[in-house]
């Protein structure tokens, strides 16, 4: 078991301990939370690099906004923040969130100087002069902390657009890494709320700003999700096709998937190879993600399921949580590559983390079934119940199953009928088969034969049992006029479909005749 093997067994009671106390949050809406946070202040430090006294404004700003300075210090230490390195060395050079160390604060603005900062050599000259690096009975020091608070809103109101712009852009950014269906417009339009910013003005805006290909590929989105405007497939793809011209490599994979599915445009294989492998040319994850797609089903090339395995390693191993879940897929399948239940669990664990709801359903049904780890109830329900709060249609199911017959939790038939409701409404046929039977059963709710059938249409367009039961309701006249010819070709479509009992269904309509 190689991939378990890696990771030590308080490990991965840490991770499954870190997955059951987020059950019964909004992921989404928390990621997004501390998402904003960032947006915030690295919104302001931009602004403050243009201050002329920034060690006064940096005090100022962080009390006003009322920021943490060991939170802010430990943000500015990450690596991939490294272009506010700057603002590291004020912290250390005056002792904000951590202890003063003039030395640390010396090499921090000499990198700042060799990265090119245009203000580096004069706060390394700055530093090197002072002998006064962190006392903390200093005069001034002590004015700055004492200072009332002021509305610094004007960081933002004098540059409404800027900073909304930014913003945007720094949540399209995230929505390539989180990769989940539906993060995006959920993002966009939390992020508007708490600007206080209408979408009709935020489509403005970058109606005026498109000369930045990341702008065309948010006009696109704008225009693929009604955001400020009508819903039109068509106009989304004309922006993505505009900035993948431009050689934007995130919009060449978009437009690829446009392509692969029809989206504003005619189906089209080839066309869809192309723009993702270009995209790949470009760096992009999506890209990989689609050129693994492509080849996995052959769609503008020959299919070599081997091929679309390495695609959706590449793309992974990159942290995008989509191609994780598909390698786990893949792995528990079979497509491409050796059945193994271990690594298929490694990946959905991996892509679980990142909040993928598709990924924590199937990490659920791992602790359901016990593949590759002990059978968990309690396990498999609180993750249901996640991946259900992020409106996964079959979870949603799972979930009200669990409620149903009291799987790892208390039994309660309302819960689950409500489960059932909320996973049919979003399309999963065995959900909508499950809703039916309660309607034709009756019980928790009245028996209401209309309703029956209806979700009994609903399902059988893809479930075999669905189209069994349909059968049953033409046969018995349940909420609709009796049509045993009908009812004989339902059976007949069910049979054919895998449904082990509509045979019995046949035999009855014969009795009934003969």
């Amino acid at each position: 078991m190689p991939y378990i093997q890696r990771q030590t067994l308080t490990s991965i009671k840490a991770s499954e301990q870190k997955l059951l106390e987020k059950s019964n949050e909004k992921i989404l809406a928390s990621s997004i939370d501390n998402f904003l946070w960032e947006i915030r202040l690295k919104y302001g430090l931009t602004k403050l690099m243009e201050k002329v006294d920034q060690t006064q404004c940096i005090y100022e700003f962080l009390n006003v906004n009322e920021y943490s300075h060991q939170q802010v210090f430990s943000f500015l230490s990450r690596e991939e923040n490294k272009d506010y390195r700057i603002f590291l060395g004020c912290f250390y050079q005056h002792g904000i969130g951590t202890i003063a160390d003039c030395e640390k604060a010396r090499f921090h603005f000499g990198q700042s100087v060799e990265a090119g900062d245009k203000l580096g050599p004069i706060f390394l000259r700055n530093c090197l002069e002072s002998e006064e690096f962190a006392d903390p009975t200093n005069t001034k020091k002590q004015t700055i902390l004492s200072l009332e608070k002021k509305d610094l809103s004007v960081y933002e109101e004098a540059n409404k657009d800027n900073f909304f712009i930014y913003g945007v852009t720094q949540i399209f950014t995230k929505s390539l890494e989180r990769s989940e269906k539906g993060f995006l417009e959920k993002a966009i339009r939390l992020f508007l709320k708490n600007i206080n910013l209408t979408p009709e003005m935020a489509f403005k805006i970058l109606l005026n700003n498109p000369n930045i290909s990341n702008h065309r590929c948010l006009l696109g989105d704008f225009h693929k999700f009604g955001i400020g405007i009508v819903p039109d497939l068509n106009m989304a793809f004309r922006e993505y096709m505009i900035a993948a011209q431009a050689g934007n490599p995130f919009a060449q994979a978009i437009i690829g998937n446009c392509f692969l599915n029809g989206d504003g445009c005619s189906r089209h294989e080839s066309q869809a190879f192309f723009w993702l492998a270009l995209s790949v040319q470009g760096g992009s994850n999506w890209g990989k993600w689609g050129l693994g797609r492509c080849y996995a089903k052959g769609f503008g090339v020959t299919k070599d399921e081997q091929k679309g395995l390495e695609w959706y390693i590449k793309s992974a191993e990159s942290g995008m949580a989509l191609s994780q879940w598909k390698l786990g897929r893949c792995y528990e399948t079979g497509s491409g590559v050796e059945k193994d239940n271990n690594k298929a669990f490694y990946w959905y664990q991996k892509s679980a983390e990142t909040g993928n709801a598709i990924a924590i359903y199937h990490l659920a049904k791992c602790y359901q079934k016990g593949r590759s780890v002990e059978k968990d109830p309690s396990m498999a329900f609180s993750l249901y119940k996640r991946a259900a709060e992020e409106e996964n249609p079959a979870a949603q199911r799972r979930l009200a199953y669990c409620y149903e017959r009291g799987y790892g939790t208390t039994q309660d038939l309302q819960l689950a009928l409500e489960c059932y409701k909320e996973s049919a409404k979003n399309g999963d046929a065995v959900g909508q088969y499950h809703l039916a039977n309660f309607y034709r059963k009756g019980g928790e709710i009245p028996v209401d034969g209309v309703k029956a059938f209806y979700w009994y249409r609903k399902s059988s367009r893809i479930d075999e049992h669905g189209q069994k039961r349909l059968g049953s309701c033409y046969e018995h006249g349940v909420g609709i006029s009796r049509d045993v010819h009908e009812a004989l070709w339902l059976y007949y479509k069910a049979h054919t479909n895998g449904c082990k009992h509509a045979c019995d269904g046949v035999f009855g309509l014969f009795r009934l005749r003969f």
